[in-house]
């Protein structure tokens, strides 16, 4: 188990574990799933490994960055901050970074982790700063007029409904504001 987490590490150092079904998967079949809890239980008991959800990992590890992928997190990084509250698809973000798709979910949601960047809906990923900015404006908006509609959003934002809806759908989501009928109000006090 331990030899199977440190190649999961080794392999895929971006990740913060790797699955339980997958380390399972990694034992010999004759192993049960009694034995298995049993040898996780023993693990963590003497500090080994840490279970976090679904993930097993060893304590020792930290998602980290490697070499091969620096530059590409920073050309992702660059990208997103560029784009503001307007971001490219996942597809003309994998053509203008020059990296395959598959290659590149792996290191949107390794930055996501490390809330350096906000998926919303619809698959869209934003600068962080740039979406905490909105918030406060939007807030703002709110606290001021009491509600929002939809053209009024578009307004706030600047942008198109491409992403105008994406981000309103995320804030109600945050549970920071509530849609009544076309329009947001603050669900809460803040």
């Amino acid at each position: 188990a331990l030899a199977a987490l440190d190649a999961h590490h080794r392999a895929r150092p971006l990740e913060p574990g790797m699955p339980r079904g997958a380390l399972r998967g990694k034992l010999p079949s004759n192993v049960d799933d009694g034995a298995f809890e049993l040898v996780l239980a023993r693990l963590a008991g003497l500090d080994a490994i840490a279970r976090e959800g679904d993930l097993v990992r060893r304590t020792t590890h930290r998602p980290r960055e490697s070499e091969r992928d620096a530059p590409a997190l920073q050309a992702i990084r660059e990208a997103l901050t560029a784009a503001g509250l307007e971001p490219p698809s996942l597809r003309d973000l994998a053509a203008a970074i020059g990296l395959p798709p598959d290659r590149l979910r792996p290191l949107l949601v390794h930055l996501e982790r490390a809330r350096e960047i906000v998926r919303a809906p619809g698959d869209l990923h934003f600068d962080r700063q740039a979406v905490d900015a909105l918030r406060e404006r939007l807030v703002a908006h709110l606290r001021a007029h009491g509600a929002i509609g939809t053209p009024a959003y578009k307004a706030l934002i600047g942008t198109s409904r491409r992403t105008a809806v994406p981000l309103m759908e995320l804030f109600d989501e945050e549970r920071l504001t509530l849609r009544t009928g076309d329009r947001r109000v603050l669900r809460r006090p803040t």
